[in-house]
């Protein structure tokens, strides 16, 4: 399970390191100027990096405890990733829209982006996951 949650750590990571540039690209007017403006530091690179891997973590574990129950199947890490999704980006996008922080459009991108992002993460975990269990374990 520790290769799993790796795995979906990397495609979190890459996704999150991936969004502010599509954001400068697709929003450069409402998107850019926020974007620019962040300054995140040593301290903040590694706290987003520690996050990426932990969100993995939690993806492959929800895939593994989610697996008996619905079987090991592509449907099954895709509702995973929903839950993740729902987790992470509910609050944020209450948050986000309760304080104003950004345009609704750029929230609207941002949650569709995490959505795919969730589910591809899930679906990688869920698969390196299969791959490396063995085939009598139970969690």
């Amino acid at each position: 399970m520790v290769y799993a949650g790796l795995a979906a750590g990397v495609v979190f990571l890459f996704g999150g390191f991936g969004l502010p540039e599509v954001l400068v690209r697709v929003f450069p007017e409402t998107a850019g100027p926020f974007i620019r403006g962040l300054n995140f530091g040593l301290q903040g690179l590694v706290a987003l990096v520690a996050t990426r891997f932990a969100t993995g973590f939690v993806t492959a574990w929800l895939y593994a405890a989610a697996r008996f129950r619905l079987r090991s199947t592509r449907r099954t890490a895709f509702r995973v990733g929903c839950a993740v999704w729902l987790l992470l980006y509910g609050p944020m996008a209450g948050f986000t829209i309760a304080l104003d922080l950004m345009p609704r459009t750029v929230l609207g991108f941002v949650l569709a982006w995490g959505l795919v992002e969730t589910g591809l993460a899930a679906l990688v975990g869920g698969y390196v996951h299969q791959a490396t269990r063995p085939a009598d374990a139970r969690y």
